[in-house]
């Protein structure tokens, strides 16, 4: 009976510590699954976002080369405008050809959404034709900023001077 009880207490125990031990094993093993499983989900989540980044970034620079194209073909368009209503009254006085030169310009818009049009300011910064607001026209806006400080016609001014022709922006 004792032979029994102690080979019936030893079965117990080694069943235990192997039950023990297997849970222990199962449980860490599971652990580190999890850890790998989170590991490899952020990789792929970080690859994704840097794929998602560097398409956004792809397209936004052909974007932006669009809209600038078709900015340049509206003021292309507008110098052509000019050059026509110049000729038609180069004989009158400059005040008269540069009246009738903003009239044209003040009813022309672009853009899909007709939100773009042209805008005239002098090499130092006097406003000669702005349809959005006519009573800055005579004003000198040299000193104008955008929402961020930028100095929007001093900008303008430099690159026109240094290359002729360019793009700009500002914020509203």
């Amino acid at each position: 009976f004792v032979f029994i009880f102690g080979f019936l207490l030893v079965s117990v125990m080694l069943i235990s510590i192997f039950t023990k031990n297997f849970f222990n094993n199962y449980n860490h093993s599971t652990e580190e699954t999890r850890k790998q499983y989170e590991r490899q989900a952020k990789v792929e989540a970080l690859d994704r976002i840097e794929k998602l980044s560097n398409f956004i970034n792809i397209y936004e620079k052909s974007l932006e080369k669009s809209e600038q194209d078709k900015v340049k073909n509206s003021v292309n368009f507008g110098i052509d405008m000019i050059q026509e209503v110049y000729n038609q009254y180069k004989s009158f006085p400059k005040t008269i050809i540069f009246q009738k030169i903003k009239d044209k310009l003040d009813k022309l818009r672009f853009f899909d959404n007709k939100s773009g049009y042209f805008f005239v300011y002098d090499l130092k910064g006097t406003t000669i034709a702005l349809p959005t607001s006519p009573q800055l026209e005579g004003t000198n806006q040299y000193s104008l900023k955008d929402a961020q400080g930028k100095h929007i016609i001093q900008d303008a001014i430099k690159i026109v001077k240094t290359k002729g022709e360019g793009f700009d922006s500002w914020y509203w």
